[in-house]
């Protein structure tokens, strides 16, 4: 039988293909040059293997990822992970759900903050529901390092920008704004 593979990213650094068959998800990275050079130089895990080192440290703490089949330096192959994404829940679902899945996005933040784990893109399309429990997706850029307490100040500036994906109609519902959203994580 053939397997059946369809493009569900394709940009300049990574490409997504999801095989309909297998329901696996592959993911191969394409970094920069200079990357690379970091990689092979030891100043840096390889994206797939960060992918599978994260992966386990979320785990550790209570935060839920994907299932990892396979790992490679460029290349991670998932599991599918059925739900929706975080910023999609909030969406459809009615206030006092909504108000949990809120709560449950800010703890994961939270705990990687207490864990000392830098992660830049807080966007609600980079987490997804599952059976009501929040699950962390692109872990390959997610970092576990002595270099935190330097790189905490540029991740809240970060994420005080990409909580503003969660939608305004959702928080408008909730009675909540994006400053109290920042607030309740940066403290």
């Amino acid at each position: 039988m053939k397997e059946e593979m369809k493009i569900i990213k394709n940009d300049k650094r990574s490409r997504v293909f999801y095989n309909t068959k297998s329901k696996e998800y592959i993911k191969y990275f394409y970094p920069k040059f200079s990357k690379r050079l970091k990689y092979f130089l030891g100043l840096g895990k390889y994206p797939g293997h960060n992918f599978k080192y994260i992966s386990e440290i979320l785990n550790s703490i209570g935060i839920k990822t994907v299932e990892i089949i396979s790992f490679e330096k460029y290349k991670v192959v998932t599991e599918e992970l059925e739900g929706i994404s975080l910023k999609e829940a909030l969406e459809k679902s009615n206030k006092e759900k909504s108000k949990i899945y809120l709560e449950k996005y800010i703890g994961v933040i939270n705990k990687l903050i207490k864990n000392e784990i830098y992660f830049a893109d807080y966007n609600s399309d980079n987490f997804y529901i599952f059976e009501d429990e929040i699950y962390a997706l692109d872990l390959e850029d997610y970092r576990k390092d002595c270099l935190f307490c330097f790189r905490k100040k540029n991740m809240l500036d970060k994420m005080e920008e990409k909580i503003k994906s969660i939608p305004k109609k959702c928080l408008k519902v909730l009675n909540i704004g994006y400053n109290e959203i920042y607030e309740k994580i940066r403290y």
